[in-house]
């Protein structure tokens, strides 16, 4: 479900490595109508889970990392375009909803992956004999790196935020329909499990079993008859 969240990064960062594929060209357009998407999708998501953090540590996340990309760009002019910094924002903003951890599994997966593309890519260039010979397209890396991160990370965290959502908005079973308890002997059946019927004495009892009495603890006075007279004796 998390991939629900970064689809408009996901989506948006196919197009664009597409593009970079065929004629080494990142549009910025589409890369800032991504990042318009990607922030509406991560507010709705942060109010709906009631985690507006989420909103903050993503756009934190998103502009470090393009930072250091421009900085790498920077250090080795010609490695990389400014078209792979802006790329980096915009995947940034869905890899940074999973937080530390999963931006480094990105950084990893990008130098990783990286190192194999450049390889295959130079063993097996197909664009030889055009313009853009001996160039190759950094932003399959990129979003690839970013679709590994966010599989890995971010599908537990989107989960308990849609399940926190579905609990707050689905209302729950009516309690005429739940199991009596083991001490709830009188309630009625059409009333709920607070609603106790008081015990029916009217009912008739069986024959043969005496009708058990109150017996009072206050015990009558003995009787006082006065004083005894004396007999006499004859000698």
């Amino acid at each position: 479900m998390g991939y629900l969240v970064a689809l408009p990064s996901l989506l948006c960062g196919l197009a664009i490595s597409v593009e970079d594929i065929r004629c080494r060209r990142v549009p910025r357009l589409w890369v800032a109508v991504g990042c318009l998407l990607q922030l509406v999708a991560l507010i709705v998501a942060a109010l709906l889970g009631n985690d507006l953090f989420l909103v903050l540590q993503a756009a934190l996340f998103a502009v470090l990392c393009a930072a250091v990309q421009c900085g790498l760009a920077l250090v080795r002019p010609g490695a990389l375009g400014f078209g792979d910094v802006t790329v980096t924002l915009l995947m940034g903003l869905a890899v940074g909803t999973a937080g530390l951890w999963g931006v480094v599994v990105w950084w990893l997966a990008m130098g990783v992956l990286g190192l194999v593309w450049m390889l295959l890519w130079r063993r097996f260039d197909w664009q030889g004999d055009t313009p853009y010979a001996g160039k190759v397209p950094f932003a399959p890396v990129i979003v690839v790196a970013a679709t590994v991160a966010l599989g890995a990370f971010t599908s537990n965290r989107f989960d308990t935020i849609i399940q926190a959502c579905v609990r707050r908005h689905v209302r729950p079973a009516s309690p005429a329909h739940s199991t009596p308890r083991r001490g709830d002997q009188h309630e009625s059946p059409g009333a709920g499990a607070d609603a106790i019927a008081p015990p029916d004495h009217s009912a008739p009892r069986r024959s043969g079993i005496p009708k058990q009495r109150h017996r009072s603890r206050i015990r009558p006075a003995p009787l006082d008859f006065g004083p005894r007279p004396m007999l006499r004796c004859r000698r």
